[in-house]
C-alpha cells in the first residue's frame, strides 16, 4: 500500500521532529522548517495534505496558504496552531483550510487526527 504524502510546515525543528517520528509509520512526511522552503518544495512534489503552522517568522501560516491557494488551489492544507479559538477558526477557514489541529496534541493521537483530513 502506498502512503500518503504529508508536508509538515514549521518552524519549531523539534516539533517538526516529534511529528514525523509519530506520523512515518503509516505517512511519507517531509518536513520544513519556513513558508517560503514550503513553497519551493510543493513547485517539486505533491502532497496529500498539508499542515502548516500558522505562527512563522518572515511568511506566517495565512501568507504560505495564499500562495498556496494562488498555485495549488486544491492543496488540502490543515492549519496546527496552539491557539484554535473560535475567531482563529474562521480565519484559517476563510484562508481556504480545510480545518485545523490544535498543538501541541496528543502526540500519540495526531496520526488519527491527520486521517480524518484525508
Amino acid at each position: 500500500m502506498v502512503k500518503k504524502k504529508i508536508l509538515i510546515i514549521d518552524d519549531d525543528v523539534l516539533l517538526l521532529s516529534i511529528a514525523k517520528l509519530a506520523l512515518g509509520e503509516k505517512f511519507s512526511v517531509t518536513t520544513v522548517s519556513s513558508g517560503l522552503d514550503a513553497i519551493e518544495i510543493l513547485a517539486e512534489k505533491s502532497f496529500d495534505l498539508v499542515l502548516l503552522d500558522h505562527q512563522m517568522p518572515i511568511l506566517d501560516g495565512f501568507g504560505t496558504i495564499k500562495a498556496i491557494r494562488q498555485f495549488w488551489p486544491n492543496q488540502p492544507v490543515v492549519f496546527c496552531s496552539s491557539t484554535v479559538s473560535r475567531e482563529n477558526l474562521e480565519a484559517f477557514s476563510s484562508a481556504g483550510a480545510q480545518g485545523a489541529i490544535c498543538k501541541p496534541s496528543n502526540i500519540a493521537h495526531l496520526p488519527e487526527l491527520v486521517s480524518t483530513f484525508l
